[in-house]
């Protein structure tokens, strides 16, 4: 599969959009960052899809991807507008270690201190970012669809 390319140009906006980031929904490392970023969120600045949702496999088609293909981090911009019309709203979108960073990096210091990894070339990050794909399972197993907090739940989408 050849990577998913920045799709349509997101409209500049005077307000900050909120990220969504799509992830493996039986993934145990998936999971782990998903609860992780959803607690450390203070600034509500994410919103979280499983890739196997309506809304996560309509993005991944969009945006050049394989919708049957779950080793790939999703991170599209302005998660409101893309939840109310994911057919038609602009989309920007990161992948694999670029999203992971970028989501990562939204919760704040010290994790925005992440985004000095930006000068790694992209091509050696995301050859670390697939070999752990490739082990995840094994490494961190599966999980089923746990149920979010009542504080969390907003942030879900799908």
């Amino acid at each position: 599969m050849g990577d998913p390319a920045r799709a349509d140009a997101a409209p500049a906006s005077e307000e900050p959009s909120r990220l969504l980031l799509l992830y493996d929904g039986t993934c145990g490392l998936c999971h782990g960052l998903v609860r992780f970023l959803a607690r450390r969120d203070r600034r509500d600045a994410l919103r979280f899809a499983a890739l196997q949702s309506d809304l996560g496999r309509t993005i991944v088609t969009r945006s050049g991807g394989d919708p049957e293909v779950l080793e790939t981090l999703y991170a599209a911009r302005d998660a409101d507008r893309l939840a109310a019309d994911p057919e038609g709203a602009p989309l920007s979108v990161q992948v694999k270690s670029r999203a992971a960073i970028t989501a990562i990096a939204s919760v704040g210091w010290p994790w925005r201190a992440l985004t000095a990894l930006r000068v790694v070339p992209r091509p050696l990050l995301d050859l670390g970012y697939r070999l752990v794909a490739r082990t995840r399972y094994r490494l961190f197993g599966t999980r089923a669809c746990e149920i979010p907090s009542p504080e969390e739940r907003q942030k879900f989408l799908g």
